[in-house]
């Protein structure tokens, strides 16, 4: 477990020495009054009910545009360093999956992401089929 720990460390120190993260930021707070928070509850609920998911487009786009947020967030922002380091090396590891998923290109970066998820959750909610497709 240790080895883990020390080898989480060792990647996390090394990605931050060869180049500055990328940053970003939620365009809304859902239901909390800091959206870091708000994403870390939310991203747990929906990842540990994927079923719930699957029948509510427009929570899986919220889902995964908080997954997007944190897994820069939480390697970036200094607020998040009493977190075992394996925390954000899985969101890291899990990205791919996600972006896979839903035909996001794995290059693609952040912060387009979320902006693109958001507005297709928004479309998804009034119930625009083709603005949610198009975003």
């Amino acid at each position: 477990m240790i080895m883990r720990i020390w080898a989480a460390l060792l990647v996390v120190s090394i990605a931050a020495c060869t180049a500055p993260p990328p940053e970003a930021t939620l365009p809304e707070t859902i239901g909390f009054g800091d959206p870091g928070r708000g994403a870390i509850a939310n991203t747990a609920y929906a990842f540990a009910t994927p079923a719930t998911l699957a029948q509510h487009p427009a929570e899986a786009a919220l889902a995964i545009a908080q997954a997007e947020y944190l897994a820069v967030d939480l390697i970036a922002n200094q607020r998040w360093r009493e977190f075992s380091p394996i925390v954000p090396m899985a969101f890291q590891q899990a990205r791919p999956e996600w972006r896979a998923a839903i035909g996001i290109a794995p290059d693609a970066p952040p912060q387009p992401v979320i902006d693109a998820l958001f507005a297709a959750r928004d479309a998804l909610q009034r119930g625009d089929a083709a603005r949610a497709a198009a975003a």
